[in-house]
């Protein structure tokens, strides 16, 4: 049997063990009231247990029956990581984030089009940053009309706590650089800062960091977006 650890009042983690006593069982995993499972088989010659790879597809129906305000991401594969709804301050960050597009979030604007917590499949792997961007081509927008879209951002944006923030940094930021994400924001409500990040030779690289409203704009430079509001009171 499985267990849930639960991290702070806000995330989870889910794994799955199979057990050795079992010629053919499942490993189950009480997640908030939900029921996820993953199947396991016995190998009869060694007399040990296998652990079947869990398939994203499997995954993901997990994922769309978590309750409502309970999202569940995809950081390492074959484990669903779940973050209940933000708190006020980081609630506040992103708002002020997003109405600096100075138009509607979903909709093109200045060749961009921005999302919030939209849900972006990385082969085995779904995260779901806290704002997005892409920056559009002859192929339009029509990609946003899949769940979860599988085309990569040209920019994404975390808003970082106490309890994300290891996740953001050491977990999620080198993913969306080594998956080809040009450039990587990473805001702190708490200390209002705004640290900005490319890939250089493999590696995450920061390019920019304000810590007050910053005199031209952060990359990528045409990103519709002006951050000036972040600092507001």
């Amino acid at each position: 049997m499985s267990e849930w650890w639960p991290r702070g009042s806000a995330r989870g983690l889910c794994q799955w063990f199979g057990g050795p006593h079992h010629r053919r069982g499942r490993a189950v995993v009480a997640a908030r009231g939900l029921s996820i499972s993953a199947g396991f088989a016995y190998d009869g010659l060694m007399g040990e247990v296998a652990q079947r790879v869990v398939r994203f597809e499997e995954l993901w129906d997990a994922i769309l029956a978590l309750p409502e305000g309970v999202t569940g991401e995809i950081v390492a594969p074959g484990t669903i990581e779940t973050m209940s709804r933000p708190g006020r301050a980081h609630r506040r960050a992103a708002g002020a984030l997003a109405f600096g597009t100075g138009g509607r979030l979903g909709f093109p604007r200045r060749g961009w089009v921005l999302e919030s917590e939209i849900e972006i499949r990385f082969g085995e792997r779904l995260l779901v940053p806290d704002l997005a961007g892409w920056r559009l081509d002859e192929r339009g927008d029509a990609f946003l009309a899949v769940t979860p879209t599988e085309r990569v951002p040209t920019w994404v944006c975390e808003i970082i706590s106490p309890t994300t923030r290891d996740k953001d940094r050491n977990r999620k930021l080198p993913l969306y650089l080594a998956q080809g994400v040009e450039v990587v924001w990473l805001v702190d409500p708490d200390e209002r800062v705004i640290e900005v990040f490319v890939a250089e030779q493999g590696q995450p690289a920061a390019v920019a960091r304000a810590i007050a409203p910053p005199e031209r704009p952060l990359p990528p430079a045409d990103l519709p977006l002006d951050p000036s509001g972040f600092w507001e009171d």
